[in-house]
Parts: C-alpha cells; structure tokens; sequence
C-alpha cells in the first residue's frame, strides 16, 4: 500500500533561496507553514464516489498557475481511491505516512514536494519518508468537493525525476505544520 507526499518547486526566482543548502532548490525546513495560494484538481468515478483528488499548496511567494503550469515552491496532495491508504475510498481520517512506501508504477496517494530552477536547467522532487495526513472534512456537492484538513511532521527525502529511487547524499527537508482548505470544481 503506497502513500507519500511530494514537495515541487517550479521555474521561481532564486532571491528566497539564498539560505538553503548548498546545491538544493529546497528549503531545508517550512516549519510552520501557510499555502500562499491553493488549488485542487478531482474526479467523478462510474459508482458517483470521488475518484481522485490533487491538492496544490504553494510553499512559495511566488506561487502561481500559468497557462496550465505551475510557476514557485508547492506541495502536492495525491489522494486515489481504491489504492494505498484509500482503499476503502477517500474518507476523514488521520493517515500516517511513515513506513507507506511509494511505487511509481501507482495509482498511489502520495505527498510531494519538488523544485524546478528553469534558468539553471536543474530540477529536484522530494518525497514523504514520514509524517501525518489528516483530513478534518470532505464534503460534495454536485461536481463541487470540498476538502480541509493538514500535514504535520512531515519529512522528506530527495529522489529522482521518475520518483523510482532516491538521490545518493541528496537534499532533504520538512514541513512542521500545514493546513489545507480547498474548493475543488469536477468535470
């Protein structure tokens, strides 16, 4: 059963940067952090039940959407029902990610974070090796879902493009504290 979080960070100025760790795109701790913009994307399955969900946190004050990209330092929320820590469906809940190993070949839930240096050609994602995801409420209405709740203790550690292994000596970094709180319109 596979479950994580992955930390991205995308095409964002470096200025907010000049204190991380050498060779890292990412800050080594978010302490307690609050999203400078969120967004969601979801699904409708055949059965009327939420399919998936895609929570976006910025981490970043430059956090933005262009044209169908993500622009600064996020967080991503993926939540599939029917896998991992959701195979009984996306309920509230508190969900440890400790010892919830990630597989790339998924569907999977994971919490993820990355980073994405345009003018220096570098790219870094970050996934969960513990932590908490807890999902306070969850509501539908229609093809409107609401889903507020939070991550706590979180860590991670750098790991390849594809996600499939992780970085030899590479970056890693937490988030204390993060509360979520999304409006999520469905197709």
């Amino acid at each position: 059963m596979a479950a994580g979080l992955v930390l991205a960070f995308v095409g964002c100025d470096n200025d907010h940067r000049k204190d991380y760790p050498e060779g890292c795109l990412v800050n080594s701790s978010y302490e307690e952090k609050t999203p400078s913009a969120s967004l969601g994307t979801g699904s409708i399955a055949d059965n009327d039940e939420i399919d998936s969900l895609g929570i976006y946190l910025g981490l970043s004050p430059g956090y933005r959407f262009n044209d169908s990209s993500v622009v600064g330092e996020y967080a991503l929320i993926s939540l599939k029902s029917g896998h991992g820590l959701f195979f009984d469906g996306i309920k509230e809940g508190s969900y440890n990610l400790n010892d919830t190993p990630f597989t790339p070949d998924g569907p999977y839930t994971y919490v993820v974070i990355g980073a994405n240096a345009k003018e220096e050609g570098k790219s870094q994602l970050f996934m969960t090796t513990g932590g908490t995801l807890k999902i306070d409420a969850l509501s539908r209405t229609g093809k409107t879902i609401k889903i507020a709740g939070s991550l706590t203790n979180l860590s991670f550690e750098e790991y390849s493009e594809d996600l499939s292994e992780k970085v030899p000596n590479g970056c890693k970094s937490t988030i204390k504290s993060m509360e979520f709180d999304v409006k999520i319109d469905v197709d």
